[in-house]
C-alpha cells in the first residue's frame, strides 16, 4: 500500500472523515475539540480507514499548518489507544514512520507538535514495541546528540510499557552514556536526566514482574554498569549546575539509580550522597521532587538489613523531623505531597531501625513546643497506619509516651493528637493498658462549655475550640459504631464519664454512643450488658447514673440538644439501673422524646415549664413505681452528692434542686429530710436568681408532706444565718457567704413556694403564727432591688395559695391581709431611678461595644442630646451629662480607627463638644463638672483621630481638671473665667475641620434656658470668633443669619449684649461678607438689625470702614431694576434694587450719628 494510500470502506463515511480532517484546524478551540472528539469516535468503529486518511492527509500535505497537524496527531493517538490490538501491522509501521518523521522533522523544540507526534509513537509501542524501539534506535545514533524528543519518547515508553523498553536498555545505555559528556544545553540534560529516572523505574517495575516478562532472566545487576556511570556524571557534574530545574530533574534520577545500584557503590557513596542531596533543600522553594529522591535513596540503603545507614540515622532523623515541622499548605497540592514524602521517609526506616524511630519520636513529644509535638503525632500516626506490623513491640512504649500530651492546652496539638488516637483505635492498641487514658482524652475534648466555643482566636489558623470538639464527637462515634474492636473497650468505660464534672459539657456524645452500645447489647441479650457493680468499682452506681441523667435530660436543649440521648440512654439502661423500672420507662420514655421532638424545633416557642413539669412527674411516677424507702434514700443522697457537679451551670442545679424536693416529699425518715434541706441552704448560691428558683420550689414540693419541719429550717435561718451575717463581727465573714439582703431573698421564696404547695388544711393554720410571724419583718427597709422582686413573688404565690377555689375553707379570715398589701404599695423612686439610670447605661455601653465606630456613636447620642442634655428639670440634665461621659469613656477606651477597612473620621466632635460648651457654666456644680471632664476625654477621642495617642501628652488638656475644680465655685467672675480659659483650650485645640460645624452648633447655646449657660456660651463663642474667625470666610452668611434668629428669643442682657459683640468681631475679619449678610435682611429692618448696626458702627476700629462701603455701595448700584411685566412682555416695570435701598434707609441714616468723629 503507498504511503499516502487510504483504506476506503466504499461508503459515505469516507466523505465525512476526510472533511473532518480537513476542517480539523478551525479557529475556535471549541470547534477543533468537536473534530477530534468526531474523529475519535469515527476511528473506534473504523480505525484502518480514519488512520489511513490522517496519516495520507498528513504525508500529502506537507505545509499543513503545525497547529493542524497537531489536532490530527491527537487525534490519532486516541484512536490507536482504543483500537491498537486490531491494527494491521502494515498500517503500524507506516503510523511508526509518519510519527517519527513528525516529531524530529523540526531540530528546534515545538513542544505541542513534536508531543502530539511522540504521544502516538508510545500508543503504537504498546503492541508494536520492536517496530518502536527499532526506529527510535535508529535516531539514537553514536556518537552525535539525539533528537530532544526521541529522548522523551524513550522515558514516556519506558513508563508505559517496561517489558518492551527493559530488553532494549543494555543497548539505549551504551548508545546514551557517552553523549551525555557532549550534552551542555540546559533542556537536553533535562530530558536526559529525566529518562534515566524512567529507565530505573521500568527496571524496577520489569524485575518485580519476571515471571511474567519475556525474558524473565533479566535482574538488576545487568545494569550495575551503566547506572553507576551515569551516576557519576549526574551526582559529580550535572547535580552542580544552575538551572534548579535540572538539579531536581537529577537528584529524582539519582534517587531511582540507588534502588539498582551496587550495595559496594552505595555504600561507597551514601556518606556524600544524603548531604548532597539535603544541600539541596536551601536552593529550592519547591521540595517534592528533592523528598522523593531522598525518600528512595533510604529505601535503597535499609534494604539487607540497613548496616550502611547504622551511622547516619540519628542526624538524618533529626533533619527529617525539621521538615515535618513545617505544615503544609493544604491549597497547594505539591506541598502536601512533599509532606506525605517525609512522613514515608520514616515509613521507610522504621522496619530497619524501629527502636531508634519510636524513641526518637517520644523524647520530642516531651519537648513543649507546638510545631514539634504537632509533627511528632503526624508520624505517629502515619507508622501506625503503615507500619503497623513493625511497630507491634513498641505499641504500649507508645500509648505511654503520647501520655505527656494529656495535660497540653494547645488546640492544634489536642487535634492532631485525637487523630493519632483513631489511627490507634483502628490497629487494636487502645485494647491494652493505658487505651482507657486516649479514649478519656477524647471525651475530653468532646466538653467544650459555650465560653471556649465563643472565644475569639488570635491565630488565623488556629483550631477552634468548638471544630476540636466536633471532629472528637465524630471519633467517639465512630469508635462506637464502625471499630469493631472497639467495644470491648468502650463497654463499660464510657458509662465512668457520666457521673465527673469535667464531662458534662459531653454528655450528648457520651450519651449518644453509651445509647449505641447499650441497645445493641440489650437487644443481642449480651452478656456483658449486666454490670457487677461490686466487682467494676469505677462505673458510677445505678442511682448515681439516675441522678445524673434526669437533671441532665430537665435542660434538654443544652448542651448540643442532649434531651433525646439522655432519655434514650436512660431507656437502653433500666434493665441494669433498676429491673423494676423497664416496663413503665420502655412506655413513657418514648412519649417524652415525641413531645420534645415535636416541641423543640422552634427555640422561641420551646416552654421550659411545661417540659419540667413533664420530667418531674417522670420522676415522681418513678420513685411510686420502685415503692422502696431505701432506694428512695439513696437516690436522694446521690442528688444531694451531685450538687458540685453544676457549681457554674445555674439552670441545671435549678432541675436537681426541684427533683431533690420531688424525693423529699415521697421520703418518710425526717432525719433524712432534715439533713437534705441543710444541704440544699447551704449549696445554693444566693446570689443567683436561677438558683435561688430552683431551691425555693424543691423545699415548696418537700413542704407538700413536711410542712413543719420546712418552717422550723427556714426560721432557724432567719433567725440564725441572717443574724450572724448582720452581727458586729460581720466584717469577719468568708468572702464565700451570701450577704444578708440575698440570702433573704431565698428564705422569703422559699416561704411563698412552701405556703403554695403545703397542704391548704395546714397553711390555714400555720400562717399567722408560724409563717407570717417571720416573714412581716423583712418587709421593712428592704433597699436591695432583688430582694423586693423577691418579697412580691412571695407575697404573689402565698395569695395564689390563699385562693377560695383552692382552700376551700369559707371560714378562714387572713387577718393580716391589709397589713400584707400595705407593704406592697410602698415605692422608693430615687433608688428605682438610680438604677434605671445605672441599666440604661449599661444597655448603651453594649450597644456601643457591638460597634465602636463614630457613626453607631452618633446614632447614641442624638437620642440623649435633644432633648435631656437641654432638659430645664436639673435631674434629667445631670443623668444626661453623666451618661455621655460614661459612652465618652467606653468609646475612648474600645474605639475603632476603621470601617469596613477604610479609615474613619470623627467629624461629629464638633456639634457633640458645642453642646457640652453651655452645660460647662451650668447652675448646677457636678453639671459643670461633669461637662468639663466630657470635653477632656472628647479632646483626646479627636486627637486619637488624627494619629495621637491616648497617652499623648498636652498641657493645655491635660490642664482641663483644673478648670473642673474652679467650675466648683458659684462666683460669677470665676465662672466668666472658667468660660473664656476652655474657650482657649477649645480654639487651640480643635482641628479646622470641626471648627465649622462646632460654631454653628454652639450659636444654639446662646438661647439655652439656663441664663449662666447661655452666658457661657457667648463668652466662648466670641473668643473662638476672635481667635479663629479668619477660618470662617465660608460660613459668614450662615453665622450672621442664626446670630440675628438668636437675638429674638435672648432677654438675658448679658448674653445679648455678648451677642451683639459677635457680630463686631466677626467683622473684624470679614468685613464685607458681614456687611452684605446684614444688608440683605428684609425692610423695614427691626430692632435687632438696628442694635446689630449700632454695635458695628460704634467700634471706631471698623466706622470707616463701613462708612466708605455703604457710600460706595450706593453709587455703584442702580437705584432700580427693568423687569417685563407678566402679562404685558412689551411693558417693562421697575423695581427697587435692595441694597441700595437698605443703604439710603433713614433709619440707616440715622446711625451716622453712633460713629465716632473722624
Amino acid at each position: 500500500m503507498a504511503e499516502d494510500e487510504v483504506k476506503k470502506t466504499g461508503g459515505q463515511v469516507d466523505e465525512l472523515c476526510l472533511a473532518l480532517i480537513d476542517a480539523a484546524n478551525d479557529k475556535q478551540h471549541e470547534v477543533r475539540q468537536m473534530i477530534m472528539t468526531s474523529l475519535h469516535e469515527l476511528g473506534k468503529k473504523q480505525p484502518e480507514m480514519v488512520l489511513s486518511a490522517i496519516k495520507g492527509y498528513l504525508i500529502k500535505h506537507q505545509k499543513l499548518s503545525q497547529g493542524h497537524r497537531v489536532v490530527l496527531l491527537k487525534s490519532a493517538s486516541k484512536i490507536i489507544g482504543d483500537t491498537l490490538s486490531t491494527l494491521s501491522l502494515g498500517l503500524g509501521k507506516q503510523m511508526i514512520k509518519l510519527a517519527s518523521a513528525e516529531m524530529t522533522k523540526s531540530k528546534d523544540v515545538e513542544p505541542d507538535w513534536q508531543s502530539a507526534a511522540s504521544e502516538v509513537l508510545v500508543a503504537l509501542g504498546g503492541r508494536f514495541d520492536h517496530e518502536v524501539m527499532a526506529e527510535l534506535l535508529d535516531k539514537l545514533s553514536p556518537g552525535s546528540l539525539p533528537h530532544y524528543f526521541v529522548v522523551q519518547t524513550l522515558a514516556s515508553f519506558a513508563s508505559s510499557n517496561p517489558f518492551g523498553v527493559v530488553p532494549f536498555l543494555k543497548d539505549i545505555l551504551g548508545r546514551m552514556l557517552p553523549m551525555m559528556g557532549m550534552a551542555k544545553q540546559d533542556n537536553l540534560r533535562w530530558v536526559i536526566a529525566n529518562c534515566l529516572a524512567r529507565f530505573c523505574e521500568s527496571i524496577v517495575d520489569y524485575v518485580a514482574n519476571a515471571e511474567n516478562s519475556p525474558y524473565p532472566d533479566i535482574t538488576m545487576d545487568r545494569f550495575y554498569g551503566e547506572i553507576s556511570s551515569a551516576y557519576d556524571v549526574l551526582f559529580n557534574v550535572w547535580i552542580k549546575a544552575n538551572e534548579p530545574k535540572i538539579r531536581l530533574a537529577v537528584v529524582d534520577a539519582v534517587g531511582h539509580m540507588t534502588l539498582i545500584m551496587a550495595n559496594d557503590k552505595l555504600e561507597e557513596q551514601l556518606p556524600k550522597l544524603l548531604p548532597g542531596i539535603t544541600s539541596l533543600y536551601k536552593k529550592h522553594t519547591e521540595h517534592y521532587l528533592i523528598t522523593q529522591g531522598l525518600c528512595m535513596v533510604l529505601e535503597a540503603s535499609c534494604k539487607d538489613g540497613g548496616a550502611i545507614m547504622f551511622s547516619l540515622v540519628d542526624n538524618l532523623l533529626g533533619g527529617l523531623h525539621s521538615m515535618a515541622c513545617n505544615l503544609p499548605d493544604f491549597s497547594n497540592p505539591i506541598s502536601v505531597k512533599n509532606h506525605n514524602e517525609v512522613l514515608r521517609c520514616f515509613s521507610v526506616l522504621t522496619p530497619t531501625f524501629s527502636d531508634r524511630v519510636i524513641a526518637f519520636l517520644l523524647q520530642k513529644l516531651e519537648t513543649n513546643n507546638e510545631k514539634t509535638r504537632i509533627a511528632s503525632l503526624a508520624i505517629i500516626k502515619h507508622l501506625i497506619n503503615s507500619s503497623g506490623s513493625y511497630l507491634e513491640t513498641k505499641e504500649e512504649l507508645i500509648i505511654t509516651g503520647v501520655q505527656i500530651l494529656f495535660n497540653d492546652q494547645n488546640l492544634k496539638v489536642r487535634h492532631m493528637f485525637a487523630q493519632c488516637i483513631t489511627a490507634m483505635a483502628h490497629h487494636q492498641y487502645l485494647e491494652l493498658v493505658g487505651g482507657h487514658k486516649l479514649v478519656e482524652f477524647i471525651v475530653r475534648q468532646c466538653a467544650v462549655s459555650e465560653e471556649e466555643k465563643t472565644r475569639r482566636m488570635t491565630d488565623a489558623d488556629a483550631i477552634t475550640p468548638l471544630a476540636l470538639q466536633r471532629m472528637c464527637e465524630n471519633i467517639l462515634y465512630l469508635f462506637t459504631t464502625t471499630v469493631d474492636v472497639m467495644e470491648q473497650v468502650l463497654w463499660p468505660f464510657l458509662l465512668e464519664c457520666l457521673v465527673p464534672e469535667p464531662f458534662t459539657h459531653a454528655m450528648n456524645p457520651l450519651c449518644r454512643c453509651i445509647c449505641h452500645l447499650a441497645t445493641k447489647k440489650r437487644e443481642e441479650q449480651a452478656a456483658d450488658f449486666t454490670i457487677d457493680f461490686d466487682l467494676k468499682t469505677n462505673v458510677p452506681r445505678p442511682v448515681a447514673m439516675i441522678s445524673r441523667l434526669l437533671v441532665m435530660s430537665g435542660c434538654p436543649l443544652s448542651g448540643g440538644g442532649r434531651g433525646d440521648h439522655v432519655l434514650k440512654l436512660l431507656k437502653a439502661l433500666s434493665p441494669i439501673l433498676q429491673p423494676s423500672l423497664v416496663e413503665m420507662w420502655d412506655t413513657v420514655i418514648p412519649k417524652l422524646i415525641q413531645y420534645l421532638e415535636e416541641n423543640s424545633e422552634d427555640k422561641e416557642k420551646w416552654n421550659q415549664k411545661a417540659w419540667e413539669d413533664l420530667v418531674l412527674k417522670f420522676v415522681s411516677k418513678s420513685v411510686d413505681e420502685v415503692d422502696s424507702e431505701e432506694w428512695l434514700c439513696s437516690l436522694g443522697a446521690e442528688m444531694a452528692a451531685q450538687i458540685p457537679l453544676y457549681t457554674h451551670l445555674p439552670e441545671e442545679k435549678n432541675f436537681l434542686f426541684k427533683c431533690m424536693g420531688v424525693v423529699l416529699n415521697k421520703v418518710t425518715n425526717k432525719d433524712f429530710v432534715q439533713m437534705n434541706l441543710n444541704i440544699m441552704f447551704s449549696s445554693v448560691k444566693h446570689s443567683s436568681q436561677v438558683e435561688r428558683e430552683g431551691c425555693a420550689i424543691g423545699i415548696g414540693f418537700c413542704a407538700g408532706t413536711n410542712l413543719d419541719q420546712v418552717l422550723l429550717k427556714l426560721e432557724q435561718v432567719s433567725k440564725n444565718e441572717m443574724a450572724k451575717k448582720s452581727g458586729i463581727l460581720s466584717f469577719m465573714k468568708d468572702k464565700s457567704d451570701p450577704d444578708t439582703e440575698k440570702l433573704k431573698s431565698t428564705v422569703m421564696l422559699c416561704y411563698g413556694y412552701a405556703v403554695l404547695y403545703a397542704p391548704p388544711a395546714l397553711v390555714t393554720s400555720r400562717l399567722e403564727t408560724s409563717i407570717f410571724r417571720v416573714i412581716s419583718r423583712h418587709y421593712s427597709n428592704v433597699k436591695d432591688v432583688h430582694v423586693k422582686q423577691n418579697l412580691i413573688r412571695a407575697t404573689g404565690l402565698i395569695g395564689k395559695a390563699l385562693e377560695p377555689s383552692r382552700l376551700q375553707q369559707p371560714e378562714f379570715i387572713f387577718t393580716k391581709r391589709k397589713e400584707l398589701i400595705n407593704h406592697m404599695l410602698d415605692k422608693d423612686s430615687n433608688t428605682l431611678h438610680k438604677h434605671a439610670v445605672e441599666s440604661l447605661q449599661r444597655l448603651l455601653k453594649g450597644i456601643l461595644l457591638q460597634d465602636p465606630v463614630p457613626p453607631t456613636f452618633d446614632n447614641i447620642l442624638k437620642h440623649i442630646q435633644d432633648p435631656w442634655l437641654l432638659s430645664t428639670s436639673d435631674v434629667e440634665r445631670e443623668r444626661a451629662v453623666d451618661t455621655i461621659l460614661t459612652l465618652l469613656q467606653t468609646f475612648r477606651d474600645n474605639m475603632l480607627l476603621t470601617v469596613g477597612g477604610k479609615p474613619t473620621s470623627f467629624v461629629m466632635a464638633g456639634p457633640l463638644l458645642a453642646r457640652l460648651i453651655p452645660r460647662c457654666t451650668d447652675p448646677v456644680i457636678i453639671i459643670r463638672q461633669t461637662a468639663v471632664d466630657c470635653v477632656q476625654c472628647l479632646l483626646k477621642i479627636a486627637a486619637r483621630f488624627e494619629g495621637y495617642s491616648l497617652e499623648s501628652k498636652d498641657e493645655l488638656v491635660d490642664a482641663l481638671p483644673t478648670l473642673k475644680q474652679r467650675a466648683a465655685e458659684d462666683d460669677a467672675n470665676i465662672l466668666f473665667s472658667v468660660a473664656s480659659d476652655l474657650s482657649k483650650v477649645v480654639a487651640k485645640k480643635l482641628q479646622s475641620d470641626l471648627l465649622s460645624p462646632f460654631v454653628l452648633t454652639l450659636l444654639e447655646g446662646l438661647t439655652d434656658f439656663q441664663s449662666h449657660s447661655a452666658s457661657g456660651s457667648c463668652v466662648v463663642l466670641n473668643s473662638i470668633v476672635r481667635i479663629r474667625g479668619q477660618e470662617l470666610r465660608n460660613d459668614v452668611a450662615s453665622i450672621v443669619k442664626e446670630l440675628r434668629a438668636s437675638l429674638t428669643h435672648i432677654t438675658h442682657t448679658q448674653t445679648r449684649t455678648g451677642t451683639l459683640r459677635v457680630f463686631r468681631t466677626l467683622a473684624s475679619h470679614h468685613l464685607v461678607p458681614v456687611l452684605t449678610a446684614i444688608l440683605e435682611f428684609p425692610l423695614p429692618y427691626d430692632q435687632n438689625v438696628l442694635e446689630i448696626w449700632r454695635t458695628m458702627a460704634g467700634e471706631s476700629n471698623l466706622s470707616l470702614s463701613i462708612f466708605d462701603y455703604v457710600l460706595d455701595l450706593s453709587l455703584r448700584s442702580l437705584p432700580y431694576q427693568e423687569k417685563p411685566k407678566p402679562k404685558h412682555k412689551k411693558e417693562t416695570i421697575r423695581t427697587a434694587t435692595a441694597q441700595p435701598v437698605a443703604v439710603r434707609s433713614e433709619h440707616e441714616f440715622s446711625l451716622l450719628n453712633t460713629i465716632p468723629v473722624l
